[in-house]
């Protein structure tokens, strides 16, 4: 064999592992770095925080001579969000089972989806299931839904998230409604959702239930609130409570992780949806049952901030490997070209 021949089967050689290093590799490495992981588990937790409500059962058992009005029965409790969830593998590989397990005060509910680990959005058929037990704030109780076909996102976004809307499930409402996005911070997305007013009457397809309440309308609403809406403050009134809630989401785009939520939900009575609305908008101190502001803590905001960021890394290392293989094959392809061409010309001169 000829020293030519012997450095042309070298560079040849080395082109082809610097193909595998710079184009091969970094491809699969970043293709399963966008499937979700199985056999995977995180924690998030929310600060402590309190959660305003009403005493509905000291209001329906008040005494002659206490207070009528329901905002005299208001209470204050701390409350802190503890939710543990575990990924694992599904029957079939590009699936994955989502399982969560939440505790808010006295209320626990236990979710569990099909998702598929490219999107991490639900399976089209029925994907899922949530129950819930216990109460929130002395009347809200929950039920349990059953199979359910959501739609929406929830415990992550899609690796290489766009700037769009996306729908996002609100397990309270069992409701997947569009989630936007609103700004970009850093190298964070913002996401924005508002859940309209749902009502949670006892038949009401959501998680919570409470029952209607009913009284004197002087009871629920004050003397200016009655003047507006024309009712005698003795006037036999019934009302319904409704669920309403906004949430921001800090997203890593690269990945999809979510690395912050801050939430706010109330349920408030109203005796229809378009007063619901206003209700929820305004939040009258004698009709907000249930009132509170979570965000996650500092603890699972810089774990999901670590996670997102070793993915960023690994895909920026990727990139620079890929750069760099590329232009040494650039370089050991013009050597190996030059050598090709010098050996015909030596066959034609002989």
């Amino acid at each position: 064999m000829t020293g030519t021949r012997r450095w042309l089967i070298a560079l040849v050689v080395a082109a082809a592992l610097l193909t595998l290093s710079g184009d091969v590799i970094p491809r699969s490495v970043l293709g399963s770095m966008k499937k979700l992981d199985v056999n995977a588990a995180e924690s998030v937790r929310t600060s402590p925080t309190t959660a305003h409500a009403l005493d509905v059962r000291a209001w329906q058992h008040r005494g002659p001579h206490d207070c009528a009005e329901l905002r005299c029965y208001q209470t204050t409790a701390e409350v802190e969000e503890n939710t543990e969830i575990g990924v694992l593998p599904a029957e079939n590989k590009k699936e994955a089972l989502i399982q969560a397990r939440t505790t808010l005060g006295q209320a626990r509910w236990e979710d569990s989806v099909r998702v598929t680990r490219h999107s991490s959005f639900p399976v089209l058929e029925p994907n899922g299931s949530l129950k819930m037990e216990g109460t929130l704030a002395g009347v809200l109780t929950g039920g349990e839904a059953g199979e359910l076909s959501r739609e929406g996102l929830h415990y992550r976004f899609p690796a290489t998230t766009e700037q769009k809307s996306y729908p996002y499930f609100d397990p309270w409402s069992l409701r997947s409604t569009p989630i936007d996005y609103v700004d970009k911070t850093q190298h964070f997305f913002l996401f924005h959702q508002d859940v309209a007013p749902v009502p949670l009457g006892p038949d009401s397809p959501t998680l919570l239930h409470a029952e209607p309440l009913s009284g004197p309308a002087a009871s629920f609403y004050s003397a200016e609130e009655l003047a507006t809406l024309g009712l005698r403050g003795t006037e036999p009134t019934t009302l319904t409570p409704f669920y309403a809630a906004s949430r921001t989401l800090t997203v890593e785009p690269a990945s999809g992780t979510i690395v912050n939520k801050r939430e706010h939900r109330v349920v408030v009575l109203a005796a229809s949806e378009e007063e619901a609305r206003q209700a929820a908008a305004e939040e009258p101190a004698g009709r907000v049952l249930y009132r509170a502001d979570t965000s996650w803590d500092e603890a699972t905001i810089a774990t999901h901030t670590d996670s997102a960021n070793r993915v960023v890394d690994t895909q920026q290392r990727m990139a620079v490997v890929a750069w760099v293989s590329k232009a040494l094959r650039f370089l050991v392809i013009l050597p190996a070209i030059a050598l090709i061409v010098r050996a015909r010309r030596a066959r034609r001169a002989r």
